[in-house]
């Protein structure tokens, strides 16, 4: 297996998605690469864990999801002065541009798509933080 990227060490990601499939993989291939993970099955969930720990590094959420979806859980923290400023990546299945502007324009700062490649996840999340300015700053002071 390839080498992977040490980047995002030490960074705090929680994940958010409905299929548990789909946080397994995410937070092995995000601990591999020195990742502290955390993770929610829902909207709300990831609402109520935001409100009781520290606040993650980024947030990587599902959009279509039961109970809340991540275009809601979108909404609550960009309604919330103390999480307002949190960087939250879309993680959809939906691969239509119509569906990555829409993203784009509610505030979702990058947009990725299922599924995933477990080879070049990691490389791809660390260009994507590259590209958005509120994180780049955090990438670069973490790499030695």
């Amino acid at each position: 297996m390839k080498p992977h990227n040490d980047s995002l060490k030490g960074w705090h990601i929680l994940t958010v998605d409905d299929e548990a499939d789909s946080l397994i993989v995410l937070t092995v291939l995000l601990e591999m690469a020195s990742v502290t993970v955390s993770t929610a099955s829902h909207g709300k969930a990831a609402l109520e864990w935001l409100a009781s720990n520290p606040l993650p590094d980024l947030i990587i959420t599902d959009l279509s999801m039961p109970i809340m979806t991540g275009w809601e859980l979108l909404e609550g923290i960009k309604a919330n002065p103390a999480m307002s400023e949190l960087s939250v990546f879309a993680f959809s299945a939906h691969a239509m541009q119509s569906d990555r502007q829409k993203a784009a324009e509610v505030g979702f700062a990058q947009y990725m798509t299922k599924p995933l490649d477990p080879m070049t996840f990691v490389d791809d999340l660390v260009k994507l933080i590259q590209q958005t300015p509120a994180l780049a700053n955090r990438l670069k002071s973490s790499i030695i």
